[in-house]
């Protein structure tokens, strides 16, 4: 179930949460057909926060 989501360099950025009450954001590649997720979290912020770096370091590979 997603609660939470928000925009990131044009891709959705959305959270799930665990039976654990963990939760990951998680978002399409931005350019290959699959998906990227950040480590599990204790919050949403942290999670975004993590996703967002993982693309942040895909984008600063090409260049």
């Amino acid at each position: 179930m997603t609660v939470y989501y928000e925009t990131y360099k044009n891709l959705l950025l959305e959270i799930f949460y665990t039976e654990e009450g963990f939760c990951y954001a998680a978002c399409e590649h931005p350019f290959k057909l699959e998906s990227l997720e950040s480590e599990l979290c204790s919050d949403a912020k942290q999670a975004f926060e993590r996703l967002k770096s993982k693309i942040d370091f895909i984008y600063a590979g090409l260049s």
